[in-house]
């Protein structure tokens, strides 16, 4: 299994780590620092049918910057196996705020092997420091509660083996010291509480969580605290599951949410299954449905992909609510994990049916530039379209074409797949533009959905300073191209659907439209 970040060929990683190309950077031969790097790898403890998350470690306090790193690091598969390895706090943002030009994570059953270089041209390092975080690592149990596997250093994973080595600043490839950890399957708690969050959070609307349980004991009754980020407001809390149909399917006797509690933004719940005797009880289950939250978007929430977090807390309310479960022998302390939702895309405006293009109307002062719009309104969600924009060009000219605000927000801000333009001015001046959202399987991820008044494209113009007229009108046209004629057209599914089309226009002297740069 193979999880990676990767902006060059891994043979980079090795030829940056080995010192075997001083292109990329000049490095001395391997060489061993004891005391100045080490690498660590925390302990971990997690019940059967639950992920834990281990630390990787890097103590640098008085060694040089670190400009890339490779380690393997082993278990017993018959113990636990490595499910998902991701940047650390130290190295997501090391880049001058981005990830690293180069990050590869290999997965084996019997551990995992990383290699990561910074920035190729040395621009970026990693600054010495103490317990930096490079790596989080999730495990998942195989073996039974009490079961123990070392999470050793080693150099016999891959093809070929990567070992453990620092490439730091004007020192070349070192050999850090490692400390290994311990990962142990531990009892299960008797109440553990997980926050789901699987549904896009839409600015503006509204978006639904979950809180799931794994139960080791029979659970009377519980209490929590939620807190979500600011562009959050939890609005309605129910019982779901097995609690939702305990006490004999009529729910539970006492459930008491404060959506508006002393301490902060957020929710609290207490909750007893029964009353009185004969107290009934939910038994033991695993990621069983608990809690249904619904929350609302603020509609400045964004940008999209961004996540906002929704957290387990103890200090909301008067006094503040515990995170206890209350068991037939006693109240127990919530194991709680937190989650975050994603910001998804603000909807278009409704369709109104059909599928039209238009191009907006913007009046411009002369010899200033001006930015005109062109829309879609469609009824059904589209993946691609084309289409080319004949205009007089005797005072105005089309310099270059964008992606509109709809198209810029796909694939998590950075654009669709393919976007191009080609401008013509003889013998008729214009210009033809085509995208598609997504080019790679399955697609989902570069589909527009439909609406109206979506903006797919921006023209940007330039204007003379002294006109002969008074600007020029716009016009759809699929007649121009460079070799053959551009499509007017906008793919839905499998189909080719011809527009209906709106003309626009640019104009001097006329109202100011969406955005005329220089005004």
């Amino acid at each position: 299994m193979r999880t990676q970040l990767t902006r060059r060929p891994r043979v980079l990683l090795a030829a940056l780590l080995l010192g075997t190309c001083a292109t990329v950077l000049p490095l001395a031969p391997l060489s061993a620092q004891s005391g100045l790097y080490t690498l660590s790898v925390t302990d971990v403890s997690l019940p059967p049918g639950q992920t834990a998350q281990a630390q990787v470690l890097l103590d640098n306090p008085n060694g040089q910057p670190v400009q890339g790193f490779s380690a393997g690091i082993c278990n017993d598969p018959l113990v636990a196996t490595p499910s998902q390895v991701s940047l650390g706090s130290a190295t997501a943002n090391v880049n001058l705020g981005g990830a690293p030009d180069f990050a590869q994570f290999d997965l084996f059953a019997e551990g995992f092997t990383v290699g990561l270089v910074v920035n190729f041209t040395g621009s970026a390092t990693l600054a010495p420091g103490s317990g930096l975080e490079l790596l989080l690592v999730d495990y998942t149990p195989v073996g039974s509660v009490g079961d123990t596997t070392a999470l050793d250093f080693c150099n016999t994973l891959g093809f070929p083996p990567v070992s453990s080595a620092i490439v730091a600043a004007g020192a070349g490839s070192l050999v850090p010291t490692t400390v290994g950890g311990t990962l142990s399957i531990a009892t299960p708690a008797p109440f553990i509480a997980t926050i789901d969050a699987p549904n896009i959070a839409v600015p503006g609307e509204s978006v639904d969580l979950a809180v799931h349980m794994t139960n080791s004991s029979d659970i009377e009754g519980f209490s929590l605290g939620l807190a979500p980020g600011p562009e959050l407001t939890i609005t309605s809390i129910d019982p779901a599951g097995d609690l939702a149909l305990s006490n004999f399917g009529s729910g539970p006797a006492f459930f008491d949410v404060d959506l508006a509690p002393a301490g902060g933004n957020g929710a609290t719940v207490e909750c007893t299954i029964t009353a009185m005797a004969p107290f009934l009880s939910l038994t033991p289950s695993n990621n069983a449905p608990l809690l249904a939250i619904t929350c609302a978007v603020d509609p400045s929430a964004g940008p999209p992909c961004s996540l906002v977090p929704m957290a387990f807390v103890d200090t909301l309310g008067a006094p503040p609510v515990a995170l206890t479960a209350t068991t037939p022998s006693a109240i127990e302390p919530a194991v709680t994990f937190d989650g975050a939702v994603e910001i998804g895309v603000a909807p278009p405006a409704p369709p109104t049916g059909g599928v039209t293009m238009r191009i907006a109307d913007v009046g411009v002062t002369p010899g200033f530039d001006a930015d005109v719009p062109v829309t879609l309104d469609c009824d059904q969600a589209s993946s691609a379209f084309s289409f080319g924009i004949e205009y007089d060009a005797t005072d105005v000219l089309v310099t270059s074409v964008s992606p509109g605000s709809l198209l810029a927000a796909l694939h998590c801000g950075n654009g669709p797949d393919y976007f191009a333009f080609d401008l013509f001015t003889i013998p008729d001046a214009g210009v033809t533009v085509g995208a598609v959202h997504s080019l790679t399987p399955p697609f989902t991820g570069g589909t527009v959905p439909a609406g109206s008044e979506m903006e797919i494209a921006v023209l940007h113009f330039t204007t003379d300073a002294t006109p002969n007229g008074t600007g020029s009108a716009l016009t759809f046209t699929g007649s121009l191209g460079s070799t053959v004629p551009v499509a007017l057209e906008v793919t839905i599914g499998e189909l080719a659907i011809v527009p209906t089309t709106v003309a626009g226009s640019i104009s001097f002297g006329g109202p100011i439209g969406v955005f005329a740069r220089g005004e």
